[in-house]
C-alpha cells in the first residue's frame, strides 16, 4: 500500500474532523479497502482522545473484518457488490490495533442506504458512503443519546458512478436487489 495514503489522512482527515467537532468527537465509523482512512485519520483521532471508538465498515464477505476481529484470514470468503470497500486480503496499511470495532453490512443495507440518502436528504452517493452511514445508523441505535455521542463517518463517493448500477432497477432486479 502507499504509505501516502495514511499520512495524508493523518495530516488532513483526522484534523479537521477533530476541529469540526471540536474535540468531541465520540465514534468514526469509516469503511476500507486500503485502510489509509482508518489507519490515518483514525490514528490522528487516538492520539488526540484514546477514549475515540474507531468503527470499520465492512461489507458481509470481506475478509477484513475477521483479520481486524483476530480471526484467520480466508480468501474467498464470500462475495458482494459495493465497490471501493473490503477486501479478499489484509491491507497493508491497515493498523487493526486501533480499530475498536467492526460492523458487518449487507449490500442490501447499503444499497437502501443509498436510495434512502438520495430521496430523503437529496444526496446521491455511492456504495461505499451507503455503507458508512448504514454502519453509523446501525451503531447510533445502540447507544444511549444521555452519552450524548457524536458519530462521525463519510460520504466518500459520488452515486454518479454507479448509474448503471445501484441507481439502475432493471440491474438491482436482476440482482435481486429489488
Amino acid at each position: 500500500g502507499n504509505e501516502s495514503n495514511t499520512e495524508t489522512y493523518f495530516q488532513t482527515l483526522g484534523p479537521e474532523i477533530w476541529k469540526q467537532t471540536e474535540g468531541k468527537i465520540t465514534h468514526f465509523v469509516t469503511g476500507g479497502s486500503t485502510c489509509g482512512t482508518i489507519t490515518g485519520a483514525g490514528g490522528f483521532l487516538k492520539e488526540k482522545n484514546k477514549e475515540i471508538t474507531l468503527v470499520l465498515a465492512d461489507p458481509i464477505g470481506s475478509s477484513i473484518s475477521g483479520f481486524v476481529m483476530g480471526r484467520e484470514v480466508v480468501s474467498e470468503l464470500g462475495s458482494y457488490v459495493i465497490e471501493g470497500v473490503g477486501k479478499d486480503s489484509v491491507p497493508k496499511l491497515l493498523d487493526r490495533t486501533i480499530i475498536d470495532s467492526v460492523i458487518g453490512i449487507s449490500d442490501q443495507e447499503a444499497i437502501d442506504m443509498c436510495h434512502k440518502l438520495n430521496s430523503e436528504e437529496g444526496l446521491h452517493l455511492g456504495g461505499s458512503s451507503g455503507l458508512n452511514v448504514s454502519a453509523a445508523v446501525r451503531l447510533a441505535s445502540k447507544l444511549s443519546p444521555e452519552s450524548n455521542p457524536i458519530i462521525v463517518t463519510i460520504g466518500c463517493d459520488s452515486g454518479e458512478k454507479y448509474e448503471s448500477k445501484i441507481y439502475n432497477d432493471v440491474w438491482l432486479r436482476e440482482n435481486n436487489f429489488l
